[in-house]
């Protein structure tokens, strides 16, 4: 049986109201924690910081959290409502039968512990931090040249978004080739032939990072380029893992292939270490001349590229978007 209520929707005259069906509950939606786990047994829950137990009738785990204060967390469950919470969590109160807890020492500790469990664990129902996501890895490659104009070769650079299991077979030649390059010392050029640098671990966050650093890194190298005949593979909110560009005759793939690995590799810096030329060379694109959407469109994407920086070395770097 279905009521008819009249509602007025966005867009419709308030004088023109539209019928809006729901659906009536036939039985009261009662939360079974409240008769399971009377208000005597809560009192029993430390308030202390520490991780949770949810478990069915069997004795399997369903789920696992973590508060600074157990009781106050637990209690909350004895609240979840059809109406107003995911029915995820409502099959969650009803299917749980037994509670346990373990104190920790702090909510920081706490939080460690939950992450632990998670992943050993890998409840039914918990759905963030069950899984840990494998580490982004930037390759960078230089090739000899592309056919161009003339009988000239224009330099080809390529940058690729990575895992471990696509680097497993060029693991070796990209670790010595980064010794070439950024090593200690290394001031000479780099070899002509096809090379190619590996630069990471990163988090998972750098998928958006690294969107943002091509669409600067694309505005650097073709300034000429306005903003909405940018390539639609660098506009997408995850860009393209696979880039290649046939570099203009102004710039060698080696410099940019070098300042985009010393901008990338984590420093061990004493905080008074200068940003890296590629940030300079980014934060230099967003200036007065350009038109306020466009300049706050570039603010952006060159502050998530220097916050990430900053997060990666774990130091300031100077020279942030202005």
């Amino acid at each position: 049986m279905a009521e008819a209520v009249n509602e007025t929707v966005e867009g419709v005259a308030e004088g023109h109201p539209v019928p809006v069906f729901r659906q009536l509950r036939l039985f009261a939606a009662e939360n079974p924690m409240r008769a399971r786990f009377p208000r005597a047994f809560m009192q029993t829950v430390p308030r202390e910081p520490g991780v949770y137990y949810f478990r069915d009738v069997a004795g399997k785990l369903l789920y696992v959290g973590q508060s600074h204060e157990l009781r106050k967390r637990v209690g909350s469950y004895r609240h979840i409502h059809p109406d107003r919470h995911p029915r995820r969590l409502v099959r969650l109160v009803h299917q749980v039968r037994q509670i346990e807890w373990e104190i920790c020492e702090s909510p920081e500790a706490a939080i460690e512990r939950e992450r632990v469990l998670l992943l050993e664990l890998r409840p039914g129902f918990n759905r963030a931090g069950v899984w840990k996501p494998p580490p982004w890895w930037l390759r960078v490659s230089l090739d000899t040249g592309v056919e161009g104009q003339g009988n000239d070769l224009s330099p080809l650079l390529r940058v690729d978004l990575c895992t471990d299991a696509s680097l497993i077979a060029n693991a070796a030649p990209v670790a010595a080739a980064m010794e070439d390059l950024v090593g200690e010392g290394s001031g000479s050029p780099l070899r002509a032939e096809r090379q190619s640098f590996l630069l990471g671990p990163f988090p998972s966050s750098f998928r958006w990072v690294h969107a943002a650093m091509l669409r600067c890194l694309h505005r650097w190298l073709f300034p000429e380029i306005p903003l909405h005949a940018l390539p639609a593979g660098l506009m997408r909110e995850k860009a393209l893992r696979q880039v290649a560009w046939a570099l203009p005759t102004t710039m060698t793939a080696e410099e940019v292939a070098r300042q985009i690995c010393e901008c990338f590799q984590v420093s061990s810096g004493d905080g008074d270490s200068t940003a890296s030329s590629l940030l300079s060379a980014f934060t230099s694109l967003v200036h007065d001349d350009l038109p306020p959407m466009e300049k706050e469109f570039w603010h952006s994407q060159v502050e998530a590229v220097v916050k990430f920086v900053e997060k990666l070395g774990g130091r300031p770097l100077k020279g942030e978007a202005q």
